[in-house]
């Protein structure tokens, strides 16, 4: 049983899992008048040594990420199978392969908005993009930089370059999963890609977007088929969420839907649904000893954990009200 080779990392899963931030200390900084409030409270947890840096206030979304990276590093040396940690990261892997190919070809330098994956290092990324060939990175995600460079080389659409490395992305993370062999990480990211996918179509609908252009940026590896999502194209979002709430996402659409018009009048909020959901399906973690599942729960605890200080501190930094903030929140499990 694989299972079994879990059993020395998950003691220390609950070690790290006992150093999150508990849903009591997010109310505190809800209930902070102030951004330097939140500051204060924060310098008695695992962030305190990045508060008195003076570029702080203006890049704090950066040390709340640089944060979440020293777990995936440390998680990543420990990890029996490397593509559990690889679900989580890519994620930054492929944000820093679009930052990268951007800054090689505008010549730009924007080292500062890179994202420490746990896994490569900026020079081995550098070396790939302009290289086309690399000691350190591989498979679909090569793939991705070959295709890039090749579309580039055809024509000058910036655009392009994140159309394609997100497309590589989902299809990374379904095969991954399933290279991985468990159930419960296979059903986790189909749902992952679906959801990204819904999310897609609600977009592309307000802004009146193409079936051309719809197609390129829907992902093929999710349950729900791609031609069906692409026939909404040219329809409205009543339409779309008659589809939906007959499908098997009704859980996370009901929340969006106006009473009234029965109409999704919430779009901006299927990403927090999303996430809600997506932590939903990591519950049983709480009582397994054994298996992946209780390293996945840490990694997207951690996740959450990263966007809801994200949001707090930058909705105090905007004088927002607590309750725009807390409505944007993820649901916190420990």
């Amino acid at each position: 049983m694989k299972d079994i080779l879990y059993h020395q990392i998950n003691p220390i899963v609950r070690v790290l899992e006992s150093r999150l931030l508990k849903y009591d200390f997010f109310e505190k900084m809800l209930a902070a008048e102030s951004f330097l409030e939140c500051k204060e409270l924060l310098k008695s947890t695992v962030y305190a040594s990045y508060i008195e840096r003076p570029d702080f206030d203006v890049r704090y979304e950066y040390f709340v990420r640089e944060e979440g990276a020293k777990v995936y590093e440390k998680i990543y040396d420990l990890a029996p199978e490397k593509g559990v940690v690889d679900l989580y990261t890519m994620r930054y892997s492929y944000h820093n392969l679009k930052l990268l190919t951007k800054a090689h070809y505008t010549k730009q330098n924007l080292d500062e908005y890179w994202i420490h994956d746990g896994k490569y290092s900026i020079e081995a990324v550098k070396s790939a993009i302009a290289n086309h060939i690399s000691a350190f990175i591989d498979g679909l995600m090569m793939e991705s930089i070959k295709e890039v460079s090749e579309y580039l080389e055809k024509y000058t659409e910036l655009r392009a370059i994140d159309v394609i490395y997100d497309r590589y992305y989902l299809k990374d993370q379904r095969a991954t999963a399933e290279k991985l062999g468990y159930d419960e990480i296979t059903k986790e990211v189909i749902s992952f890609i679906d959801l990204t996918n819904i999310s897609t179509v609600m977009r592309g609908i307000a802004q009146c977007q193409t079936e051309n252009f719809m197609s390129t940026v829907l992902s093929s590896s999710g349950s729900i088929p791609k031609k069906e999502l692409l026939a909404f194209a040219a329809k409205d979002m009543g339409q779309f969420t008659v589809y939906l709430l007959n499908g098997p996402y009704k859980e996370i659409i009901s929340p969006l839907v106006d009473e009234k018009t029965q109409v999704i009048c919430w779009p901006a909020f299927i990403d927090r649904e999303k996430d809600d959901y997506l932590s939903k399906l990591f519950e049983p973690a709480k009582i397994q000893a054994f298996g992946p599942l209780p390293l996945l729960s840490l990694l997207n605890a951690q996740e959450i954990e990263s966007k809801n200080l994200q949001l707090i501190l930058s909705g105090k930094k905007a004088h927002f009200s607590t309750e725009q903030i807390r409505e944007r929140m993820r649901k916190v499990y420990v």
